[in-house]
């Protein structure tokens, strides 16, 4: 499971031989949600969380960073998707220090 992202509290990483939708999935403080991402005219329309089975999902009160950061950082998480899942290429992480 390759990091592409730390940022505040929060790992977001993607699972190997993973599926359509584009999404990816975030972590922080022993819960974790997969987040479904949506584009339109190559802008991030929509962001979903959707529960894991098994696992406690991100509390609401930290949606709003986490889409934040998605809206922000859309482009450059659907090229890691895409580089990883199907170009099958190693991708690095990265830490993102600035608060948005």
């Amino acid at each position: 499971m390759p990091k592409i992202y730390e940022y505040l509290e929060f790992t977001f990483f993607l699972h190997p031989n993973d599926h359509l939708p584009l999404h990816c999935h975030v972590k922080s403080a022993g819960c974790e949600s997969k987040v479904d991402i949506s584009f339109e005219s190559g802008v991030v329309s929509e962001v979903s969380f959707v529960a894991i089975k098994g696992k406690t999902p991100i509390p609401q009160k930290d949606r709003p960073k986490i889409k934040k950061f998605i809206i922000s950082y859309g482009s450059a998480i659907a090229f890691k998707w895409f580089q990883f899942s199907i170009l099958k290429q190693p991708i690095t992480s990265e830490k993102i220090t600035t608060r948005l």
